[in-house]
């Protein structure tokens, strides 16, 4: 598999729009996360964000 693209609601996210109404969200209201903790691993988490933004990046993506 070369990526995997999740898309809800019928659209392409736009990422710096998604994170200004989660910035503004977590602002007024906090962050639910059900109880759970997250671990996130900082040496494997750059590398997934990297290759992401480099495939969506890909003139193909849509096609």
């Amino acid at each position: 598999m070369i990526c995997l693209i999740g898309i809800a609601g019928g659209r392409l996210v736009n990422d710096r729009e998604w994170h200004d109404v989660y910035v503004r969200g977590e602002a007024e209201v906090g962050e639910d996360l059900g109880g759970i903790e997250f671990n996130a691993d900082p040496e494997v988490n750059p590398q997934g964000n990297k290759s992401g933004k480099e495939s969506m990046r890909r003139p193909t993506v849509l096609r």
